[in-house]
């Protein structure tokens, strides 16, 4: 069969969504006979209420690891929109210092969208986007925000990005002009901060995901644009791919 080229994305320049998240999320669809898409999303939907929409790895939460956990002192990790708290449970047992958080945490009776009443894994705290990135004493002291898959066509994440002001690291799980976040917290990304490390993530076959650590600072002008190839991943450009 022929292989199909796929053009890269350059991230210097986010573009405007389609108003209709339909028509987003259906052109980064696989094709497929209807049937078979309808239960690849069911097999994905279920697990990912059960645990996390987007799939840690080993690699991943290694990543994660390094960067936040010195030999001297450990910085605080504050996590925004944490649903069950999957990712946070994992890099706790590994001994990362972070703080889920999330509008609406899951368990008996909540109203989340995304993972109702499923048990988180560890204690969620109820804080919204702004309070738990600047205003909550429970993240007043955080250096690095964490966002793992942050809703789509919402300003949550963008919000938790502006209102962290006191750290220098802001590590996103998702992805790039795909499911997640959205086009404002993309480019507040690409202007405030350099991406330093990214780590392509297991997925369901519906759409990318990439681990991506960025550092506060803006980028020299002679510095090249970053690329991604959103169908296989990678920064074409990137010297610290993971």
């Amino acid at each position: 069969s022929r292989a199909q080229k796929y053009t890269p994305i350059t991230l210097a320049k986010a573009t405007a969504r389609p108003n209709n998240l339909q028509s987003q999320f259906a052109h980064h669809e696989t094709v497929a006979h209807q049937l078979l898409a309808d239960w690849r999303d069911v097999a994905r939907d279920f697990p990912a209420s059960l645990y996390a929409y987007a799939t840690p790895s080993p690699r991943a939460l290694e990543l994660i690891q390094q960067e936040v956990v010195g030999e001297k002192e450990q910085e605080v990790v504050v996590e925004v929109g944490a649903g069950t708290g999957y990712w946070a449970a994992l890099l706790q047992r590994q001994g990362v210092h972070i703080v889920p958080c999330d509008r609406t945490p899951p368990g008996t009776y909540s109203a989340n969208e995304y993972h109702s009443e499923v048990p988180a894994f560890t204690h969620v705290h109820q804080a919204d986007a702004v309070t738990s990135s600047s205003n909550s004493h429970i993240a007043e002291n955080a250096s690095v925000l964490f966002l793992c898959y942050p809703t789509p066509g919402t300003d949550m994440a963008v919000s938790a990005v502006r209102a962290f002001r006191h750290g220098n690291t802001v590590i996103h799980v998702g992805g790039w002009k795909g499911f997640t976040g959205d086009t404002a917290v993309e480019e507040l990304l690409l202007e405030q901060f350099n991406l330093q490390t990214y780590l392509e993530l297991p997925t369901w076959g519906t759409d990318a995901a990439y681990l991506t650590i960025w550092k506060r600072g803006k980028r020299a002008s002679e510095e090249p644009n970053y690329h991604f190839t959103v169908a296989t991943g990678g920064c074409l450009q990137c010297p610290n791919q993971a």
